[in-house]
């Protein structure tokens, strides 16, 4: 069944007006017509049946009874993620969205490579994001924040938070030693750097915010894949997975 996502604000009763890009992708890409079925989603969880009643203009449906579906109700993860390079951020946005993140928030580090339109660069990833969610079948949005640099680094998270943050200097602490705190964290936050890793002040900033550092052992690592690999492990550690 195709699913597409509404914006609240835009229902009616049980009638929803679909915008400009949601309309094109239905009557120009996927050729859909009136009677047509489909399922809704408004971002934060709900599904429901829908029928096409018209496609001129804007997309007009007829929202049905609200259907029940098993929501993710694990444990909240947070993704404080370095600004990337291009495709490899975009690939962290879908990979995140895919694993069950619920809010990536990029850090502009000194040593980040992906520019500074901040604007467009967050668009760009809620649409990835969007789009992850409609071919993973996921019914809540997942948040991507506006980036912040680590001198103004301020967590807006959950209290109890388990706040882990990856360093290619940590020898002592891996996520093996952390498994029973992940286990039962209400919360969990990862925070990790960009290609070329963090600078000092940088290491000392997060710690004074309360982050613990966390190594990844000794393979190297493209940033992509450690960003991944990391939110796999931890999801599964925290019986997400």
């Amino acid at each position: 069944m195709r699913r597409f996502f509404f914006d609240p604000e835009r229902r009616h009763g049980d009638l929803v007006r679909l915008d400009a890009v949601e309309s094109r992708h239905i009557v120009k890409v996927l050729r859909l017509n009136a009677g047509d079925s489909v399922e809704m989603l408004d971002g934060s969880g709900a599904v429901y049946p829908a029928t096409i009643l018209s496609t001129e203009r804007a997309v007009e449906l007829e929202l049905g009874e609200q259907l029940e579906f098993a929501e993710d109700s694990g444990t909240p993860l947070f993704l404080f993620q370095s600004v990337l390079k291009g495709e490899k951020m975009d690939v962290v946005v879908q990979k995140a969205t895919e694993l069950g993140v619920t809010r990536l928030q990029p850090v502009q580090t000194a040593r980040s490579q992906g520019g500074s339109d901040d604007v467009r660069k967050r668009e760009r990833w809620q649409r990835i994001s969007l789009a992850a969610c409609k071919q993973c079948l996921r019914p809540r949005l997942m948040e991507v924040a506006a980036p912040l640099t680590v001198k103004n680094f301020q967590c807006d998270l959950p209290e109890g938070t388990l706040k882990l943050f990856f360093y290619e200097e940590e020898r002592e602490v891996g996520l093996r030693e952390l498994a029973g705190e992940l286990a039962v964290a209400p919360a969990v936050a990862l925070f990790i750097g960009p290609e070329g890793g963090l600078t000092p002040a940088e290491v000392d900033a997060a710690r004074a915010a309360g982050w613990r550092t966390v190594g990844l052992g000794w393979r190297i690592l493209r940033a992509e894949t450690a960003t991944i690999s990391t939110l796999a492990l931890v999801q599964y550690l925290c019986g997400n997975m």
